[in-house]
């Protein structure tokens, strides 16, 4: 099996624990953004929902989108590509982090990064490329933060590395301004877009390029917020009671801005959110006050476990996309259109 459809089978094992499992675990460093891939388990995806059988595609058209989706890319097939870019510096820039995403050449994600410093969506995979050192990665990190002052996923993502780094102090300062950052920007939609134009310079149709630019996309950050969150959840104890309240108020708010990110949200980023959530409000009595004003720790809770529920029935009542990928690469593009436009959560639901 390619590389794309192994990547979104070994993933799509990791959503089904996380929907039907305890939800705060660690998980690996990179995984594959969009948690809705061709490959489920049948613990979870197979449910009531199909196809139609009258939009599948003929036989030869379905061998097409298959051996598209196999193809191997080299930087022989985007040199041309690449070439074109060179006009402007900051397209030059995009294209090169592109072709080094492609290829996993770390050196031209380098590159492009030194061709426009200040680039935020750049800087931004600067900062969560998992090739890169941890040291690389913080002082990438820094560099974004001051590039996208109003990025609260930038702030976020920075203290983890530093509170891994050993800093404690230094990221926790990070943690209290993130409310002043009204955004959470992964840049995510950026980075297909420019994948899907280099992948349709290489030969692939539009379909076959949005998929793959789609579901190939990583993120390299989550069990870093997972980490910190752990971590600040360690410094409870040593906090008087205001303190405490203010850092189980500060991971709430971080879980449920992850959990609500409005436009280009994965259900995976759902989950998450909810796991940091569930975190904040770990070792209280259930008669407390949550940090959510007007609600008890047992109410917000019930709300996590409700809202966990219904994600557990809308994944049970999706087709079979390994199906839907093969048989109806159109539906599946109009799928990730709506993806992009509204969050995976309303794309699975219309699906």
């Amino acid at each position: 099996m390619n590389r794309l459809l192994t990547h979104l089978l070994a993933f799509a094992i990791g959503v089904v624990a996380a929907i039907f499992c305890r939800p705060y675990t660690d998980r690996d460093e990179t995984v594959t953004a969009n948690q809705t891939p061709p490959g489920k388990s049948d613990v979870v995806m197979r449910g009531s929902g199909s196809v139609a059988r009258s939009s599948v595609r003929p036989k030869e058209e379905k061998r097409n989108i298959e051996i598209e989706l196999k193809k191997s890319i080299g930087r022989a097939d985007l040199d041309s590509w690449l070439e074109s870019k060179k006009g402007d510096s900051r397209y030059h820039a995009e294209a090169l982090v592109t072709v080094g995403l492609l290829t996993d050449d770390p050196d031209l994600i380098r590159q492009g990064i030194q061709t426009d410093p200040e680039n935020r969506h750049l800087l931004f995979i600067g900062t969560t490329f998992p090739a890169f050192s941890d040291e690389e990665r913080l002082a990438m990190s820094k560099r974004l933060l001051a590039a996208a002052p109003d990025n609260a996923l930038a702030a976020y993502i920075s203290a983890a590395y530093l509170s891994e780094a050993g800093q404690p102090d230094a990221a926790m300062q990070i943690l209290k301004g993130s409310s002043a950052r009204p955004k959470t920007d992964d840049f995510r939609m950026a980075t297909q877009l420019m994948t899907e134009e280099a992948l349709i310079a290489t030969g692939l149709s539009p379909d076959a390029a949005k998929i793959k630019s789609f579901f190939d996309t990583r993120v390299g950050y989550l069990s870093n917020l997972n980490s910190f969150v752990k971590s600040l959840k360690g410094l409870e104890s040593s906090l008087s009671p205001d303190e405490a309240s203010e850092l189980r108020s500060l991971t709430a708010s971080m879980g449920q801005r992850m959990r609500d990110q409005s436009r280009f949200g994965t259900l995976i980023d759902h989950l998450n959110g909810m796991a940091m959530e569930e975190a904040a409000l770990g070792g209280l009595p259930n008669e407390a006050p949550s940090p959510y004003e007007g609600l008890t720790v047992s109410e917000a809770r019930d709300s996590i476990i409700a809202e966990r529920q219904e994600l557990r029935q809308v994944v049970n009542q999706m087709p079979d996309m390994n199906d839907l990928l093969i048989n109806n690469p159109d539906l599946m593009s109009r799928y990730i259109d709506r993806v992009r436009l509204m969050g995976e959560l309303d794309a699975v639901k219309w699906l």
